[in-house]
């Protein structure tokens, strides 16, 4: 996607960098963390980079979000190699990867806007104090 001159990564390229993940502890909490991580970066770069007509429909989800859908359904698909159940995973990939495309078209003609996620940890101590 090109816009505002800054071109936004297809999700294809970005998926290329994921491993197959792994749900021993604590490789599955480290693994998490990544995804998390990443998916941050995608939404950073995003809002540097993409001019976006505010006044347009706003998606629900950012493109990072989006992009770690498309991992995981990537990843599963790549899992169920052989299981019967392969043809589901890969309709619903086929789906994201659809809906996807859709997306990057209606942000590029100003139909839609991604929104501007900021994560918010908010935590309760047991006396009940907030951090």
């Amino acid at each position: 996607m090109t816009t505002g001159g800054a071109r936004l990564p297809r999700a294809s390229e970005l998926l290329a960098g994921f491993a197959d993940a792994d749900t021993r502890e604590p490789l599955a909490i480290a693994h998490s963390l990544a995804r998390n991580h990443e998916q941050h970066c995608v939404d950073v770069w995003v809002a540097a980079h993409l001019r976006q007509d505010e006044r347009a429909a706003r998606h629900t989800e950012t493109y990072g979000m989006i992009v770690d859908r498309m991992a995981i359904g990537w990843v599963r698909v790549r899992q169920m190699s052989g299981h019967d159940r392969l043809p589901v995973a890969e309709t619903q990939l086929a789906e994201l990867a659809s809906a996807h495309d859709t997306l990057v078209a209606d942000v590029e003609a100003g139909r839609r806007s991604l929104p501007r996620w900021r994560s918010l940890k908010f935590y309760r101590t047991p006396a009940g104090a907030h951090t």
